[in-house]
């Protein structure tokens, strides 16, 4: 039910909030090393830190949007965008860093009830010639929210506001957060209650599951493997077998869901998952492993690491730009040499860490970086659309939001690959030279993730390439992208998942908001 349309002021107040939820995914890994010192935490309590919010908010996506269209979206978004700041300051005043990682969960899942109540809200009261332009203003603000968590947190480190340090990149959400409380009723109201089925339960085994193996392989290594991390990892993935297995049985005697298991139990699906999966692990592992290289390791301010990785930003969105345009005219062999790019880029900063044994080279360094922002603005953003388009119209829905939880999923197993390949080197080496040496570990990672995904992106896309239909055993119509999301997957789409990003937000909550049977409505 639609009360009344978006006012540019309503849309000030939901660009605002989703620049928030964005900008803060981005801005601690720029800020993680000098968290690090201040907490005297170790790499995997660090690691943590941005694992902690990604996952919260991966794991509470789908649950809020139902939330939203049960209670009201409006409703929703201004919950969100409470507690969101609530999160935000217990951050900013976190006094070791357990205090952190907790807040940081809270962050993340208050962040993700905000997030599709700003789509579903655009989708249901904007008007339908008025869509295309206001998706391709939420993309750019979105791509804006990547970049600034680059530059904007290195100069809030730099400037050292009220002398808070790391502090004020949580803190400043909080005059923002109660500034768009005051003008909520500006935003308009709607629901959707019809078909709007919840099942925290599942939400939450899937949570705990996936943050006990995480905690097992971010902390074991550090701790040499003591008896609680083995049963964190073995306990983690237990819980995840049975809540499958749970959920497989109540979808056989047709009782609502949260995971599709049919969906997962097609070989080619699978195939996609761990694509997505392979993906935003070498971004998640990348990001932080760039962040520790130049800061700690080559000696760079927090301001100076933001403003190396800026232009990889902007190449990240130029090519998202152009990626849809190129995918039209030249099919999608485009997103496989995306693929191909990944290889090449990881390669040459393997041998960046190789040859260079001081900070000379960071012209090369910034220039490999922005090939990276390259290859995953041609891979990221087509790529959603690629995989829900195997899919039939009534599986879009349950398909866009697995394949958004795994981004999340994704991106932190990348944080564990700094724990289990970078960490390592440091307690081996002095400073640069260990930097040096876990970072190409972790582009050792990478450059065997990206063949792999290669492979596995020759394998999606070769239906296109020999003229063949899908190859799903479901041959029903398959999904057709919606008219108002284009200009979003055009525009930026996934530039929360910029270079080294791990989100991929815009474009997955387009697909399931857009997509018929999709959550937002």
């Amino acid at each position: 039910m639609v009360t009344r349309s978006v006012s540019p002021l309503a849309m000030t107040l939901l660009m605002a909030a989703a620049f928030l939820s964005i900008f803060d995914l981005f801005v601690v890994n720029v800020a993680l090393p000098s968290l690090q010192d201040s907490l005297e935490a170790s790499l995997g309590q660090a690691g943590l830190v941005v694992a902690a919010y990604e996952l919260s908010f991966g794991m509470t996506l789908i649950s809020s949007s139902r939330l939203g269209d049960r209670y009201g979206r409006r409703r929703l978004f201004g919950w969100g965008v409470g507690s969101f700041s609530v999160a935000s300051a217990l951050c900013g005043l976190a006094p070791e860093i357990h205090s952190l990682i907790l807040a940081r969960i809270l962050q993340g899942a208050t962040a993700a009830l905000m997030f599709p109540q700003v789509y579903a809200i655009l989708r249901v009261s904007v008007a339908a010639e008025r869509q295309r332009s206001a998706f391709a203003c939420l993309g750019a603000c979105l791509g804006l929210a990547a970049l600034s968590g680059q530059v904007l947190g290195g100069w809030l480190l730099h400037a050292d506001l009220l002398e808070l340090g790391w502090r004020m990149i949580f803190l400043i959400n909080v005059p923002i957060g109660l500034l768009i409380l005051v003008l909520l009723r500006h935003i308009p109201e709607s629901r959707e209650p019809a078909g709007a089925h919840l099942t925290p339960g599942t939400a939450l085994a899937l949570a705990l599951g996936v943050l006990g193996v995480l905690l097992g392989l971010l902390e074991g290594p550090a701790r040499h493997w003591p008896v609680w991390s083995l049963i964190s990892l073995l306990g983690g993935a237990s819980l995840l077998i049975l809540t499958a297995r749970r959920e497989y049985l109540r979808q056989h005697r047709g009782l609502p869901v949260l995971l599709d298991m049919q969906l997962l139990l097609r070989p080619d699906f699978r195939y996609a998952s761990l694509l997505v999966i392979l993906l935003y692990s070498t971004a998640g592992a990348f990001f932080i492993s760039f962040a520790l290289l130049s800061q700690q390791g080559l000696g760079l301010t927090p301001m100076q690491a933001g403003l190396l990785f800026a232009p990889a930003n902007v190449m990240f969105m130029l090519a998202s730009l152009t990626a849809p345009l190129l995918v039209r005219r030249l099919g999608n062999t485009v997103i496989l040499a995306g693929g191909v790019l990944h290889i090449i880029s990881f390669i040459g900063l393997a041998a960046y860490a190789l040859l260079h044994h001081d900070s000379a080279g960071l012209g090369l360094l910034r220039a490999l970086v922005m090939l990276l922002g390259i290859a995953q603005g041609l891979t990221m953003t087509p790529l959603l659309g690629l995989l829900l388009s195997r899919v039939s119209i009534e599986q879009a829905g349950p398909a866009s939001g697995l394949l958004s939880t795994l981004q999340q999923v994704g991106a932190a197993l990348g944080v564990c690959a700094i724990t289990l390949l970078y960490a390592p080197a440091l307690s081996e080496l002095p400073e640069l030279p260990g930097h040096l040496e876990g970072f190409l570990h972790v582009q050792g990672y990478a450059i065997v993730a990206a063949i792999l995904m290669s492979l596995l992106l020759w394998r999606q896309i070769r239906p296109d390439v020999h003229g063949q239909p899908a190859t799903y055993a479901d041959t029903r119509p398959a999904v057709q992208p919606c008219p108002a999301a284009q200009p979003v997957n055009a525009g930026a789409a996934t530039a929360p998942a910029g270079p080294g990003g791990s989100t991929g937000a815009a474009a997955r909550t387009t697909a399931a908001t857009c997509a018929p049977g999709g959550q937002g409505r």
